[in-house]
Parts: C-alpha cells; structure tokens; sequence
C-alpha cells in the first residue's frame, strides 16, 4: 500500500512541476503534502526522496524540500546540445563515461577513441548521515537498485540524459574513495589552490 501511495504523491509532484502548478525554486513542505495527500510525513518524504534520485527536487539542509532550479542557460544548453546531435547538426567524437552510454549507444567512450585513463563521469547519489543503521542504508539501497531496473524510470532518466547504474553499497563506497583520491590527485598536479 505504501508503495502506491508513495508512487502515486510523486508522480502527482511531478506532474505538478511539469505543469508548471509548482515553480523551480518552490519549497515543498512535506506536512502539507501530507495533509494533502491524508498520509504520514515519512511517506511523503519517501516520495520527494524518489523524486531526488530522478532530479525533480532537493533538499537544502535546515530549510526543507525544493523544486530544483536549474539556470536557464543549463536547461537550454541541455536540451539544445542534444537536440544538435540528434538532427546530425553536432557529431559526439566521445563519451567521458568508463562504458558507453545507453541513450548514445554508438558513441565510443574517451578509451575507444584513442584517450586512454580518460574519464570523467557525473553520478548522483542517496547519502545517509553517519551512523545510520546498516539495514536503513541497505533498504535505500534496493530501492533506488529496484527503481534503476524499472522500464519506465529507465526511460525518463534517459530522456534527461541520465545513464542509471546501480551498485551495491560497498561498491558505491569505493567509487567516492576513488573519485575523491582521483579529483585530489588532479586539483594537486593543477596547483589549484583554494579562494
């Protein structure tokens, strides 16, 4: 029952949002979508936490839940550079990611191309705050793993340019070690300093 409910709060949320009944930058409280809605809070927040994962909303710590607002130079850039590719007005010579991309399967990656070592691949994440309970963290963990294998996610992810890849929790830790020793290592050899 949770589940429906949950699923059917976000994908009213975003309906709403694509709508344009809830603006970028607008706060969603959650008591009033609970109130709303006739549900708990946690369901609410379980809904606005899928719809996080899908880059509908945000959470700013100590103020709530917001529509995400990006520029508008972002979304124009987004959408037109693929728009080019797709009508053959802009050839893609690479993908930056370690695998191909699903939504640009005939694109090589940097490797393929001849950039060896070259990578750099843009994730998004669950992070849960220190000293959570381990089967919290593993139960967030199916359900954005269970929400990366459904069809329809799969297609709206895509849609935005985003390539969904599941990983378990020890995985997905490896990868934040890794990408900040990598990051480190290139803002050092920069002599990128701080301002």
């Amino acid at each position: 029952m949770s589940s429906a409910n949950q699923t059917q709060i976000a994908k009213q949320v975003v309906e709403s949002i694509l709508a344009q009944k809830l603006a970028p930058g607008e706060r969603l409280g959650e008591q009033e979508l609970a109130d709303l809605y006739g549900v708990s809070r946690t369901l609410v927040r379980e809904a606005l936490m899928q719809l996080q994962a899908r880059g509908f909303v945000e959470v700013r710590t100590r103020k709530g839940w917001y529509v995400v607002e990006p520029s508008i130079e972002q979304a124009r850039d987004a959408f037109a550079a693929r728009r080019a590719v797709e009508a053959g007005m802009l050839r893609v010579l690479a993908a930056g990611t370690r695998k191909r991309v699903s939504y640009l399967p005939e694109i090589p990656t940097a490797a393929e191309a001849g950039l060896p070592g070259y990578e750099v691949t843009t994730w998004f994440a669950l992070f849960a705050p220190a000293g959570t309970p381990r089967p919290v963290v593993e139960w967030l963990n199916a359900a954005v793993r269970e929400m990366n294998a459904d069809p329809a996610a799969v297609r709206r992810l895509t849609d935005v340019n985003i390539d969904p890849m599941s990983m378990t929790v020890y995985e997905f830790g490896a990868l934040v070690k890794a990408d900040a020793a990598k990051w480190e290592r290139i803002i050092r050899d920069a002599g990128l300093k701080p301002e």
